[in-house]
């Protein structure tokens, strides 16, 4: 969820409360979604006849090692304590 912080600020504390619990309600709702509906997206190509390529391991970590540079290059720019905060959620998410 993306709020601007004047506006977010505006609002009293209960507000942002049900406001920030919401999302958080909605988001895990959403990627429930999403990976259900990718499960049958993947089903249904497979279905029509398309060949369907999941990464081993192994070729996972190469593709994650070879995005490295992009924490290096961006990390000047947007602060290391936002990369982390990224990691984290994206931890989180698997």
């Amino acid at each position: 969820m993306l709020i601007n912080k004047k506006l977010w600020d505006s609002f009293p504390a209960a507000d942002q409360k049900i406001i920030a619990e919401a999302a958080q309600e909605t988001a895990v709702y959403q990627r429930g979604l999403n990976r259900k509906l990718n499960t049958e997206f993947v089903n249904n190509l497979k279905k029509a006849g398309n060949t369907v390529t999941v990464l081993t391991p192994e070729q996972h970590k190469a593709f994650v090692d070879a995005c490295a540079s992009v924490y290096t290059t961006w990390e000047p720019k947007i602060g290391k304590a936002l990369l982390d905060e990224f990691r984290a959620a994206v931890a989180k998410a698997k």
